[in-house]
């Protein structure tokens, strides 16, 4: 067995720049979920966890998979709650790129090898901090964000009633992928969106992506900010 040391830190996305923040903003709500914790515990609790370091043990079988198993064990994510808002946002710095790790199932000492990495992963898991808005009514709001579209994900709209309770719906079949509406808003959402899949379809096209490579930051377009917040 081989060893690499990971630097993991969760980072956020305004549209114009990747940001760290010890504050989670609107995306509090799909950390709850995946830590299965409250809103309020995790506006406390993110600060712990939004950057760490750790020890990974690889060799020749070991997949992104297996590296990401271990980075939620490290900062407490529940492995089947981790995809129910979109695909991982999962990104190694390498080289003045920033990838996009698509497939999981990528051998990890192969990525290794290929960009020549020797003693430190840098990870960065990238949370959409913007949303699209697109309708308000009657106390429900439904936007898509931006940055979560992919080959083998869902098409959903996320709503949220009054502020106070949120859920991810299915674009096809109007089935709840995360969160929970109350019963009678969840059936005026549900036909609402049946009434409207081919402009929800639309604003899905055009509101989300699935680059592997970011372009942006690439380019100079877009850079991470906030980082000499991060003590090790």
């Amino acid at each position: 067995m081989k060893s690499i040391q990971v630097r993991n830190i969760i980072l956020l996305d305004d549209g114009e720049k990747y940001y760290y923040s010890e504050n989670p903003g609107i995306t509090v709500s799909e950390f709850s979920h995946v830590r299965g914790t409250s809103e309020e515990e995790e506006m406390e609790k993110f600060k712990t966890y939004a950057h760490s370091q750790f020890s990974f043990a690889y060799n020749e079988s070991t997949s992104f998979d297996d590296l990401v198993k271990k980075l939620f064990k490290e900062i407490g994510f529940k492995y089947d709650l981790a995809f129910d808002y979109g695909m991982l946002p999962l990104n190694v710095l390498v080289q003045e790129r920033l990838i996009f790790i698509e497939n999981l199932s990528y051998n990890f000492e192969t990525f290794i090898h290929k960009y020549k990495i020797e003693n430190i992963l840098e990870l960065y898991l990238i949370y959409c901090n913007q949303a699209g808005s697109i309708w308000r009514d009657d106390g429900i709001e439904y936007y898509m964000n931006s940055k979560e579209s992919g080959r083998h994900h869902r098409a959903h709209v996320h709503v949220v009633y009054k502020h106070e309770r949120k859920a991810s719906i299915a674009l096809d079949n109007g089935e709840v992928l995360a969160g929970k509406l109350p019963l009678k808003i969840l059936k005026i959402v549900q036909k609402r969106i049946e009434d409207n899949k081919e402009f929800l379809a639309k604003c899905w096209n055009e509101m989300t992506d699935g680059l592997k490579i970011d372009l942006n930051y690439y380019f100079s377009k877009r850079k991470i900010e906030n980082m000499d917040k991060i003590m090790w």
